[in-house]
């Protein structure tokens, strides 16, 4: 059985940016896990990009992608395949998954201002 990764930003800088000693990136050796496909939104190019960051993972990324270890996703591309497996109702349970996502990450900010 396929395990399913997510990569998001903060991952992808952090793993980018740490070396072993002999100066493989963490990124690199995660994507080396065996029995994993790997994806991430297209959104986080802009995030990158916002952030500046040095060394900048972009093009290593890119590269991924390109040679198809990670796979880019689209919304539309989401909505497309959530349509095929669930029908019309796919924009529905996609806008409900990414609300309670956002509820969720809004909550834990929340508690944490309250807390801190």
């Amino acid at each position: 059985m396929t395990k399913k990764a997510l990569l998001d930003t903060d991952f992808l800088f952090k793993t980018h940016l740490s070396q072993n000693s002999r100066k493989e990136s963490l990124a690199d050796v995660v994507m080396s896990f065996e029995g994993y496909e790997f994806f991430c939104h297209e959104k986080i190019f802009d995030e990158l990009k916002i952030h500046g960051f040095d060394p900048d993972p972009i093009p290593w990324l890119e590269d991924k992608i390109y040679s198809s270890k990670i796979i880019r996703y689209s919304d539309k591309r989401i909505l497309d395949e959530l349509e095929q497996m669930f029908g019309p109702g796919a924009p529905g349970m996609y806008f409900d998954m990414l609300k309670r996502s956002c509820d969720a990450f809004k909550g834990s900010l929340f508690q944490h201002t309250i807390n801190s």
